[in-house]
């Protein structure tokens, strides 16, 4: 993960078609930046709703990320 790379996605998720953006920044030998960017959601209250619930579970996956490649803990 020492090089900058970046993955887009596209999710269906109701009505939304919603983009997905990763983005991986060496910032030192063993220091990565993680950016995930998300856009596409619908205006409304459930647009909004549902971008939360996302934003929460791209932060459950980084956290599960972090503890297998640092310490090999497999939190699934």
């Amino acid at each position: 993960l020492h090089t900058a790379y970046r993955r887009q996605r596209q999710m269906c998720i109701r009505d939304s078609k919603v983009d997905v953006e990763f983005e991986f920044l060496a910032q030192s030998r063993d220091l990565t930046k993680v950016m995930i960017r998300s856009k596409g959601w619908r205006n409304d209250a459930a647009g909004l709703n549902s971008a939360f619930i996302e934003c929460a579970g791209w932060m459950a996956m980084l956290k599960n990320l972090k503890a297998f490649t640092e310490f090999g803990i497999d939190l699934r």
